[in-house]
């Protein structure tokens, strides 16, 4: 194996060289956020005037000293060979006439592109299957005979747009650009016992990536002199990482959603990058050694208050750290202003009878991760200078923006009837604690008794009273008919009514409801089997007595509260497309925006928003609108003009003569399609509803 450094240009120079890739390669598959990054780039190193960009690493075979197969780096070579072909285009479709051009573009197309003007097997750059032909198409074939579909031509169209209509840079001053891209090649030998397989495989493993915290480290730290990286590291970075305890970038991530509002997990380097840009690493570093010590003091329930901790310690059970950017935001504002310890604890018990509640009824929580994110903000605003309380505001924005909060009249329904049993077990072990414990914390601490197995003590488990199987002894204490103790069987099995807790052989589960009183519940200290233990059978009569009685300690526990707050003017609701239990019928549209771009007027139209979004979603990359307008599947958008369609762009055509709702679903579809509002941010698509007039 041979590495050296070098430049891309002089790579691919040569009149007698040819690469090849090989039929195990993916399909070019740049998107184009990569090409605009590209291309900025380019504009960058000429506007800077630097010497060398790096462009990575590019691994190949030499097969005959002419003739190169690309291992790693395919999409690097391709990228640039289309910015080049665009170049040569613009010069042949006499959008630039200078006779310097002319020379530019006419050296490229020899060394880089082709060596026979009118021989396809003499193209320098060989692609495979499809691709082949649409590359090849781009250099010999006029445009109505393009292979518009494929992601080689929209990238081509890409780079010819901004070359020809925004010339933010003349051909020859492009060209040097290019020729500033600087590469690692590395080239394998198969007969010194390389192995282009084994290689390729390790290249594309992730297996020794940085992490994304050690990047941002290496951001800060790595372009400083050596005293100022000693300085920074130890009375900054070295106290971040301590106050993290090992989720350092957990605390960075929720840093980033507090000062950004959006950001992806698997991004957050280059999220960080963009937030940190044109600021200076000291306040940088101390912003955020501000927020690890907030962020410590939550994940530690170290909240100088017993009761508070006792509420986080509840709220991290529930597994759900949406809330964190926004109880960070929260807890630096409750420490700057002094606030009561009842204000800190009214807000923490609200967000857990949130989170639960919500749990209970159904609703998912991918919705909350930007409504999170963004409530400190809106709760500030709202309050403005006036002496209204956080926590009353804050309770009037959950209850009334578009993220529901179950009421009681749902909560006692869900709660009531659902199978609490096949919730996640630490949200079951929760539940179960809760009902026992009530707010005693001094009592035995059954959450944890269920979670975890002791040494030489027994385990707690939960029991089903009526067990899973349904047995003659049961048929027998349900009535005797086995069609009746069937149905009350399905209804109640796995009810909150029919579980409790005990620390017995599990093997007496199935035995009647006399023996186990007698061998278990008689015997039991826990609240939970009081009711059990004061009952001689076990039909749906106790059933529906022992649900009424848990209900009402649900609600009870996990309280629906109450605000006298009333905003002087009306809120706007804004909407994300995950949530799809939000009604839109008779909503009226304020603004759409996507990725941060927003449309908005006085009056709005769903159908003109629509078309709005389409639009915008091609200009980001067009691919996955043809795709879904040439999928069968799909029957709002497609790819040739009819009645009643309107037109997104050629080959795009969409209906939208149908209901609000229907049109939500068809902007969802299209979301996906594109991957947007996935994981852990879903605000890439947010629509801002008009206040209603009550």
């Amino acid at each position: 194996m041979k590495g050296s450094e070098e430049y891309l240009y002089n790579f691919m120079e040569g009149r007698r060289k040819r690469f090849v890739i090989p039929v195990y390669q993916r399909n070019y598959n740049w998107k184009r956020e990569q090409c605009k990054k590209l291309f900025d780039d380019l504009i960058d190193v000429h506007r800077n005037e630097k010497k060398s960009h790096f462009f990575g690493s590019i691994v190949s075979v030499n097969e005959d000293n002419k003739t190169f197969t690309i291992i790693d780096g395919q999409q690097r070579i391709t990228t640039v060979s289309l910015i080049m072909i665009a170049m040569i285009n613009a010069v042949k479709n006499g959008e630039f006439q200078d006779e310097e051009d002319i020379k530019t573009v006419n050296n490229i197309r020899v060394d880089y592109i082709v060596a026979d003007d009118n021989d396809v097997n003499k193209l320098r750059l060989r692609p495979y299957n499809d691709d082949k032909v649409a590359f090849s198409s781009l250099v010999f074939d006029t445009e109505d005979k393009y292979k518009q579909e494929s992601n080689v031509t929209v990238n081509y169209k890409y780079f010819y747009d901004r070359i020809v209509n925004n010339r933010e840079l003349k051909l020859d001053e492009l060209s040097d650009a290019i020729e500033k891209l600087q590469i690692i090649s590395i080239e394998l030998k198969p007969e010194q016992g390389d192995d282009p397989q084994l290689i390729f495989e390790s290249l594309n493993s992730t297996g020794l990536a940085l992490e994304e915290s050690d990047k941002i480290r290496n951001y800060i730290l790595m372009g400083t002199p050596a005293d100022e990286q000693e300085h920074l590291y130890r009375n900054y970075w070295y106290k971040i990482e301590k106050c993290a305890q090992n989720n350092l970038e957990d605390f960075i991530f929720n840093y980033l959603m507090i000062h950004t509002g959006k950001v992806k997990s698997n991004q957050i380097y280059n999220a960080f990058k963009d937030f940190a840009k044109g600021k200076d690493n000291e306040s940088i570093l101390s912003s955020l050694l501000e927020y690890a010590e907030i962020y410590k003091k939550l994940i530690t329930h170290d909240l100088d208050d017993t009761q508070a901790n006792n509420i986080k310690e509840r709220i991290d059970r529930l597994n759900i750290t949406t809330p964190t950017p926004f109880l960070m935001s929260f807890y630096k504002l409750y420490v700057e202003k002094q606030w009561s310890k009842e204000e800190l604890r009214t807000v923490l018990s609200v967000i857990e009878s949130y989170l639960l509640r919500r749990t209970i009824c159904g609703y998912q929580t991918n919705a909350l991760r930007s409504m999170f994110a963004g409530l400190h903000q809106r709760i500030t605003k709202l309050i403005g200078t006036s002496n209204i309380s956080y926590s009353s505001v804050m309770i009037y924005l959950l209850k009334t923006m578009s993220t529901t909060f179950p009421n009681n009249e749902m909560f006692k329904q869900s709660f009531g009837e659902s199978a609490i049993y096949n919730l996640r077990p630490y949200i079951r072990s929760y539940i179960l604690d809760r009902l026992e414990r009530k707010n005693n914390a001094e009592t035995i601490n059954v959450f944890e008794k269920l979670q975890t197995v002791q040494k030489n003590k027994r385990r707690f488990s939960v029991e089903h009273i009526m067990p899973q199987t349904l047995n003659a002894a049961w048929i027998d204490e349900l009535g005797g008919e086995l069609e009746k103790a069937t149905a009350i069987h399905d209804k109640w099995v796995h009810t909150i009514a029919n579980l409790t807790v005990t620390a017995y052989n599990s093997e007496l589960s199935n035995s009647s409801f006399a023996k186990k009183k007698e061998l278990v519940y008689n015997d039991s200290t826990l609240h939970l089997n009081e009711f059990v233990r004061n009952k001689d059978q076990w039909t749906e009569t106790e059933l529906k007595e022992r649900r009424d009685i848990l209900v009402n300690d649900a609600l009870e526990l996990w309280q629906y509260p109450e605000t006298d707050f009333i905003p002087a003017t009306a809120v706007s609701q804004q909407v994300t497309l995950d949530e799809d239990d939000f009604d839109f019928t008779h909503k009226q549209l304020s603004s759409i925006s996507i990725m941060g771009v927003e449309f908005k007027k006085p009056t709005l139209e769903w159908k003109a928003a629509m078309v709005w979004a389409l639009k915008q979603l091609f200009d980001l990359d067009p691919q996955p609108l043809f795709e879904l307008a040439n999928d069968n599947v799909e029957s709002y958008i497609v790819g040739s003009e009819a009645d009643h369609v309107t037109k997104v762009a050629d080959n795009v055509y969409v209906y939208l003569n149908t209901d609000t709702n229907t049109k939500i679903r068809l902007l969802r579809r299209v979301a996906e399609k594109y991957h947007l509002n996935e994981g852990d941010v879903t605000d890439d698509i947010v629509l801002t509803l008009k206040p209603e007039e009550s």
